[in-house]
């Protein structure tokens, strides 16, 4: 956690090689928000903690890896880890969003939801 004008705040990745800080926050939305949007949020949240470390880096990358539930990533992250990441590493996580996406949907169905059977035991 870092202590910051607008509080403490701890963004998911914090990282540094030689001058350069990066922090990075991730965040997974839903169909009905624009993934932009939710990327300049987080950029927007996580100022403070540029402007917190810019004492001791010379250079400061601030950036939000945000993905749909349904593996489509953010244009504004793909273009900030563009450098950074294959086309095949976006796929990746893509995939792997969508994989367990469903594991977690059908785990959730597997423990909340009755079925008429066991509803009727229920309502006797």
């Amino acid at each position: 956690m870092l202590r910051t004008k607008e509080g403490l705040l701890k963004p998911d990745l914090l990282a540094s090689i030689e001058e350069c800080a990066f922090i990075i926050d991730i965040a997974i939305c839903s169909d009905g928000v624009d993934p932009d949007k939710v990327y300049m949020n987080k950029i927007a949240k996580y100022e403070p903690v540029a402007d917190t470390l810019v004492d001791t880096y010379s250079d400061i990358k601030l950036s939000a890896f945000v993905v749909n539930w349904r593996g489509s990533i953010a244009k504004r992250t793909l273009k900030d880890f563009e450098p950074l990441v294959t086309s095949k590493g976006f796929l990746t996580v893509s995939v792997r969003t969508l994989q367990y996406g469903n594991y977690i949907w059908d785990m959730w169905n597997r423990s909340t939801v009755v079925s008429f059977a066991e509803a009727e035991v229920y309502n006797g």
